[in-house]
């Protein structure tokens, strides 16, 4: 049965986005009768589940990999792959260092190489990292026969940084696993009444992810949800700048922080509202794991990958300028005191389907088989 296999090389399998979706897809391939094949660039533990049958092979000098010796130890590894495996191979690729890897192993072979490209990226790099990584990245995508864009937001990024031929370029959403993610049938009873309600954020605690304006808002819809509690998710350097925030608002009994949880989304179901203030998103899983637990999100204006998941959509989410005033802490009250169950079920429910794991992994091996 396990007569073919597909390589997935990326760095690591500990936790993440991407790391996530090669792991889903990793099952979908079995499924197919496929053997998924693992190549770790970083190496490391294996967070994510994989298939019985599928193997992880860690590359050489995977420690040296995130060190200043990368670009040659990013070498030494595309030479393992291409001598290990030969030129005649299907393979994917997640995460710039993987894509480096499978690109330049794929040199004097006929083989396609297919990449996967999740971030946005002039806001990746600083500095002479910026410059390297651009170099390295011109060798990708000279070589790549398709990209897999994470949203328009990263094809328009590509397009515009490497003068990219917009055909090159397909755009491949993130699934969502709305088995993980599902909307508890007491819910109802959040559109039907008025009452304090629970808004929460699921967040990196540093400068990007802006925690401090969800608080900021946070703290202005209390005249409207006075006894309302706000349930942080997630860990980072800016905490303690955070708790002192909320400590100067004297908002402390109404914050609440939870730090790094393996169930999100036991906390997700408990609460109403999801408030995203990110300074720039990729895609936005989170938000798209909110909407699939019940929650309508409430977002700023400037995450355009945000809007494009809820393109279409009426209940579904709100978007405010970062810079908010009064009046639009006003229109975001009256959006919540407006939303309706069914009206919100209807749009979630064909939301949830334009993001189905098995549409959108069919997708996906479409494009390695070419």
């Amino acid at each position: 049965m396990y007569s073919k296999k597909v390589l997935i090389i990326i760095n690591s399998l500990k936790k993440g986005g991407a790391e996530r979706i090669a792991s889903e897809f990793s099952f979908y391939l079995d499924r197919l009768g496929y053997v998924p094949i693992f190549l770790l660039t970083d190496g490391g533990y294996v967070n994510y589940k994989v298939p019985v049958a599928s193997k992880i092979i860690k590359l050489p000098l995977s420690k040296y990999s995130r060190t200043f010796l990368f670009p040659i130890i990013t070498l030494i590894q595309a030479i393992y792959v291409r001598l290990y495996f030969g030129g005649n191979f299907k393979a994917i690729s997640f995460l710039h260092r993987a894509n480096l890897v499978n690109a330049l192993s794929s040199f004097f072979s006929n083989r396609s190489v297919v990449i996967s490209e999740r971030s946005i990226f002039s806001k990746s790099y600083q500095g002479y990292k910026y410059y390297l990584m651009k170099g390295l990245l011109k060798i990708i995508f000279l070589r790549a026969n398709k990209i897999i864009a994470i949203s328009q937001v990263v094809k328009n990024e590509l397009i515009a940084n490497f003068k990219l031929n917009a055909s090159k370029i397909t755009i491949l959403h993130n699934p969502i696993n709305i088995d993980e993610f599902q909307l508890k049938k007491e819910k109802n009873k959040f559109y039907s009444t008025s009452k304090n309600l629970n808004f929460c954020t699921v967040s990196r605690l540093i400068n990007s992810k802006r925690v401090d304006l969800v608080i900021d808002l946070f703290f202005k819809l209390l005249k409207f949800f006075p006894e309302s509690k706000l349930h942080i998710i997630g860990e980072g350097d800016n905490k303690e700048k955070l708790i002192e925030k909320i400590y100067d608002l004297n908002i402390q009994k109404n914050v609440v922080f939870y730090g790094n949880v393996s169930n999100v989304n036991s906390i997700l179901t408990k609460c109403d509202v999801f408030i995203f203030a990110s300074l720039y998103e990729s895609f936005g899983n989170v938000v798209l794991e909110a909407t699939s637990s019940g929650l309508p999100v409430v977002y700023t204006s400037n995450l355009e990958s945000v809007s494009e998941i809820y393109l279409g959509s009426n209940s579904l989410s709100f978007s405010f300028n970062e810079n908010f005033i009064e009046m639009d802490v006003e229109l975001i009250f009256k959006f919540i005191d407006s939303l309706k169950y069914e009206s919100f079920i209807n749009e979630r429910a064909t939301l949830l389907k334009k993001y189905s794991s098995d549409d959108i992994f069919k997708l996906y091996f479409k494009e390695i088989k070419g």
